[in-house]
């Protein structure tokens, strides 16, 4: 689901820190942050969870994407990601369709 906003680059890790059930590799993982194609798996049925770590602040993010509406040559990054996002959704759904 990170892949959808193109701000979503890492994850920040959280353990549950269960008395007698969280183990000491999670309890170390707690408030890492890792990018979302480097961060570790979780124990089958474990408790531990992510969250998405946002590089910017929600005001730079709101301000770049203002500035890419009114002209999108204006953030490179953020005209690839929606170039492929298209693509992507449009192949999704000719697979529906076929």
């Amino acid at each position: 689901k990170a892949k959808v906003n193109p701000f979503a680059k890492k994850v920040q890790w959280h353990s549950v820190h269960a008395q007698g059930i969280t183990c000491e590799t999670c309890k170390e993982l707690d408030t890492q942050i890792f990018k979302i194609e480097e961060v570790p798996y979780d124990h089958p049925n474990g408790l531990c969870y992510q969250t998405i770590y946002f590089e910017e602040s929600m005001d730079d993010m709101a301000d770049r994407l203002a500035a890419w509406v009114k002209d999108p040559s204006s953030d490179n990054e953020l005209e690839q990601w929606w170039l492929n996002r298209n693509k992507l959704v449009r192949e999704q759904a000719s697979s529906v369709q076929n």
